[in-house]
Parts: C-alpha cells; sequence; structure tokens
C-alpha cells in the first residue's frame, strides 16, 4: 500500500539519489562506437551512438521546497538505411502520413534530439504539499542502443495538490487526498493524453490502509494506435481502483486491490488481486499473490493493407479487431537468511494468458475511432500464452569480502492458437511443457580482506 502522498506518474527518468547536500548537480557521459567490417551489419545498425547529460537538484526554505531537473542530448550516425529504420521504429514513427511536423529523411546519416524536464515541488508543511513539472522530448531523440526510450515527440505537464493529516483521531491515524493532473502533446500540440486522478488513503488506528483512486481520461488523440499510420481518436475511460491492507506488523498480512475499467467505446476491464505474506519468523518471510484480469479492447491493431484505391486513410487500410483477453497469475516470492552470511530468495510466476479476436474492422478515417466491416479474411491472431518464470539464488559469504553466488533460473513457454481460456487445459498444457534450466555459480574473492 502507498503510504506517502505521490506526484502522479511524472515521465521516469533515472536519476541518481544524491543526499549529500542541499545542492547538487550531476551528469553523465555514454558513447558506443561499433567497428563493421561486415557489409550486411553495417547497413542495419548504427555506427555510433553518443548521449551526455546533466541533472541538478536544490532544496531551500529549510528543505520544504525542492526544484530538479535534467537535460539530455543524443545523437547517432550510420548509413542511410540504418538511420531509416530508426526514424520508423515504434518509438518514433516519423513515416506517419498526416504529421506535418515528422518526415523520413531516407538520405541522413545521422540523428540528434535532446530531452528535458523541470520539477518544482512542495515537500514540507504540515499538511499541503505540491508539485508542478514539465517535461520536453524531441522526435529525434534515441538512446536506445545503451537505454531505453518507449516514445518520443512529447510535451508533458502535470500539477499535483495534496492535503495530508499526519495527526492521529479518533477513527483514522492518518490519511491524505492526492490530486494529479496531467496534460501530454506532441510536438504539434496534439493532445495524445489529458487526465485527471485524485486518490485518497486512510491509516486505521489499527493500523489497517485503504486506498481509493479514480483516474479519469478525457478523448484525445492516439499517434501510436495505427502502428506508423494517421492519427486516430482516442476514447476516453475511467479507472476505479480500491485496495486494502491489513496490519504490517502482524505475522500474517493480507492486501487486497480490484479495479473496473470503461470506455466510451464501450471496451472494459476487470481485474483483482489478493498477497498473503508470512513473516512469523525474523529469518524468513513467503508471499503469494494470484491476480486475475479480464478486458475487451474494442479495437485491437491486427495489421496493415496497402491499397492504393483506399485514399481517406492515405492508400493504406488499417485493420483492427475487438478483443477479449482472460490472464491469470501467481507471483510467490520466498526469503531466508539462514545467517547473517548465508542467505536464499527465490521468485516464482505461472502465468496464463488467452486472447480471442472478432471480425475485422478497418479504420473509417484518420483522427476518428470510427470503423468498418473489412469484407476480406485476415490470418487468425488467436492464442493462449503460458509461461513460467523461476530464479532461486543462495548467497554465502564464506569470508570476508568474498562472496558464493549459486543461481539456478527455469523458464517454460508455450503458447497455442486457441482463443479461450481453460485453466485445467492450460495448466496441463504448462507442466508439460520442455523447460529451459539455467545454473550459475559466481564467486568474488577478496584478496586483501
Amino acid at each position: 500500500m502507498t503510504a506517502e502522498p505521490m506526484s502522479g506518474y511524472f515521465v521516469g527518468r533515472a536519476r541518481r539519489e544524491l543526499n549529500a547536500g542541499r545542492s547538487l548537480l550531476g551528469g553523465v557521459l555514454t558513447a558506443v562506437h561499433r567497428d563493421l567490417n561486415d557489409p550486411l551489419a553495417r547497413s542495419a545498425l548504427r555506427s555510433d551512438a553518443l548521449a551526455s547529460g546533466v541533472d541538478f537538484r536544490h532544496e531551500f526554505a529549510n528543505r520544504r521546497w525542492v526544484v530538479r531537473g535534467d537535460a539530455e542530448a543524443s545523437r547517432i550516425s550510420g548509413t542511410p538505411a540504418s538511420i531509416v529504420a530508426v526514424q520508423t521504429a515504434s518509438n518514433h514513427f516519423f513515416q506517419r502520413p498526416d504529421a506535418t511536423h515528422l518526415e523520413v529523411d531516407s538520405n541522413a546519416t545521422s540523428l540528434s534530439g535532446y530531452s528535458t524536464s523541470l520539477n518544482l515541488q512542495k515537500q514540507g508543511g504540515e499538511h499541503w504539499r505540491g508539485e508542478i513539472a514539465g517535461a520536453v522530448t524531441s522526435p529525434g531523440y534515441e538512446v536506445n542502443d545503451l537505454g531505453f526510450s518507449y516514445r518520443t515527440d512529447r510535451r508533458d505537464a502535470e500539477l499535483t495538490a495534496t492535503y495530508l493529516q499526519n495527526k492521529p483521531g479518533r477513527i483514522l491515524r492518518r490519511w491524505y487526498l492526492a490530486n494529479v493532473f496531467r496534460s501530454e502533446h506532441n510536438t504539434a500540440w496534439e493532445p495524445i493524453l489529458t487526465g485527471y486522478f485524485p486518490s485518497l488513503y486512510l491509516q486505521t488506528r489499527n493500523y489497517w490502509s485503504y486506498n481509493f483512486t479514480l483516474n479519469r481520461f478525457f478523448r484525445s488523440y492516439d499517434d501510436r494506435l495505427t502502428r506508423g499510420g494517421p492519427l486516430a481518436s482516442r476514447p476516453g475511460w475511467t479507472t476505479l481502483i480500491a485496495q486494502i491492507g491489513t496490519d504490517a506488523r502482524l505475522p500474517v498480512t493480507t492486501s487486497a486491490a480490484v479495479g473496473y475499467q470503461w470506455d466510451e467505446a464501450k471496451g472494459w476491464n476487470q481485474f483483482g488481486s489478493v498477497t498473503v505474506t508470512f513473516k512469523s519468523s525474523a529469518w524468513w518471510n513467503l508471499s503469494v499473490g494470484p491476480s486475475l484480469s479480464r478486458a475487451r479492447v474494442p479495437a485491437q491493431f491486427v495489421t496493415k493493407i496497402t491499397d492504393a484505391s483506399y485514399s481517406p486513410t492515405y492508400g493504406v487500410r488499417y485493420i483492427f479487431a475487438p478483443l477479449d483477453q482472460t490472464e491469470l497469475g501467481v507471483e510467490t516470492r520466498l526469503n531466508a537468511t539462514f545467517t547473517p552470511k548465508l542467505s536464499f530468495e527465490a521468485y516464482v510466476q505461472p502465468l496464463l494468458s488467452s486472447g480471442n479476436y472478432g471480425d475485422p474492422i478497418q479504420l473509417v478515417a484518420p483522427r476518428t475511432f470510427d470503423f468498418a466491416p473489412y469484407p476480406q479474411p485476415v490470418p487468425s491472431r488467436d492464442f493462449n500464452f503460458r509461461s513460467l518464470r523461476g530464479n532461486a539464488v543462495l548467497r554465502w559469504e564464506w569470508r570476508e569480502g568474498s562472496t558464493l553466488y549459486v543461481a539456478w533460473q527455469q523458464s517454460r513457454f508455450d503458447i497455442a492458437p486457441l482463443g479461450h481460456f481453460e485453466f485445467g487445459r492450460d495448466r496441463r498444457a504448462l507442466l508439460g511443457t520442455r523447460p529451459d534450466n539455467i545454473f550459475l555459480v559466481k564467486i568474488n574473492y577478496w584478496l586483501n580482506p
């Protein structure tokens, strides 16, 4: 359960947690260079990638206020074919036919971009907390050679206001009400997400906690729905989430969450989870958390088909289909500390998922969420996905500063084109799947302890 008021989910960025002073400044420079003697590799891969950045944090007014920010720049170079591959990748989509601010340059041998953010936060005070933040990422920003970036071409703003009460009362020990407003645009100032997210957290005098969240997303545009095609409308949707947690000090604790989401296009998603944690001893703890979700997606992207005769979507038909999906998973964690120098950790997650696609439909026109039946057959995308991931690590510090690690990983993976969820059948298929086992032994030896 979230115990402290959070600032929503502003654009995540890699930051160092520096606590050495009230005003901090840091920077990083990374570079990748490839010696590409293979002509095929030379045409497909970038030859150089350079990224640099700086971040800062400054606290003032007796540390009640903090201002922080960062700025990064990137530059990649290579053959025209390799740069075109980046421009048309899913985190850029320069090929969008209706985007006046984007264009694929087939002769370019380099691509540059930047990303920056600034944040002012009131982090102290008896009751009121708040934050105002903004971020800009240019279309050409690319750091996936050494980092991770799932989309660019955005301008984001966020405002948060939180009222916090830490003084215990007759019923509640503490509570807070947080309000988050978020707005996202692309470089052409087309709204791609606008939302309001209030949440209420309550902790009773017996240390039970309750959290209620409302996420309201207003109608906007979606520049990713057609996978590089024209802009589409994004229907508004609402999500309600309720969470409850028992006293975390007890030997056995339980937490549960349920949620329901619905949108203007008659899509929906219902989900629930329960986690039970056992910690009756100081040297071990075990948590088991099953979760179940069911969803109806009104228009899931399937494929695109070139058709010069269909001009409304620029000579390409964008094919979708409604999707019914069910997913069941269980997360299990075991931690044991036998001695201060000998410990064991294990994690297991079986997952069963199914997806059933309906009849194909096509996007009628850009900037809409209107679809018409597509009369031609398309390959079936129905699936049943079964997987199991497990990790176990034994750590032994057999000599001061010298450590032995013994790790075991098992993974099972199976997929079948069925489309309907059936627990018994899918469970048997998962257990019957041949596993991949990986064993790893690592030794660190300190020469001068």
